[in-house]
């Protein structure tokens, strides 16, 4: 049996599975030559759009020796379409005939898709009772001071993709003299 002077013990095996999520909103002003778009979504309005979301690792540690992996996927699409529109010309009230201008409706989207992977090993340099800090001698306080050295590797992959659909103008004659 250990005795009250005795350090408490620290398992050789320790391991955390976990997983996570965040919140994030969307502010760009965006133009190409003289056209110009402003995207201010917050929040609220990105949360329909998310089409997956997976977020998570572990983490392991055996002694003073830790390894990790931490990975995240996400992807978001924003879909925007017109209204069709038809527009008739009738030049002199249309005793000559007219024109009839028709576009079918249109549409744009985004999508955005992000992938983070993160290994890491390390190793626990410090571990010490939090007591210790403010006493000369450590009582068996299970709070603890960790330092960890960590050395890895991450993996980031982002890809935009902006489609657009634009049907032809379809012009057609009436009602020609």
């Amino acid at each position: 049996p250990a005795s009250a002077a005795d350090p408490p013990t620290v398992p050789d095996w320790e391991a955390t599975v976990f997983g996570y999520g965040w919140l994030s909103s969307v502010k760009a002003d965006l133009s190409i030559g003289p056209a110009t778009a402003n995207l201010d979504e917050s929040i609220g309005d990105l949360i329909p759009q998310l089409t997956w979301v997976l977020a998570g690792g572990f983490e392991a540690r055996y002694a003073r020796v830790l390894c990790s992996l931490d990975a995240r996927r996400q992807q978001l699409q924003i879909t925007e379409r017109a209204p069709s529109l038809t527009v008739q010309l009738a030049p002199l009230g249309g005793a000559f005939g007219g024109l009839t201008w028709t576009r079918d409706p249109s549409s744009a989207s985004i999508r955005a898709t992000e992938v983070m992977a993160e290994a890491t090993l390390g190793w626990r340099a410090l571990s010490m009772p939090v007591s210790a800090l403010f006493s000369a001698v450590a009582a068996d306080d299970p709070r603890r001071i960790r330092l960890d050295l960590l050395g890895g590797a991450r993996y980031w992959y982002w890809r935009n993709e902006l489609r657009l659909s634009i049907p032809p103008v379809v012009i057609r004659a009436t009602n020609p003299p």
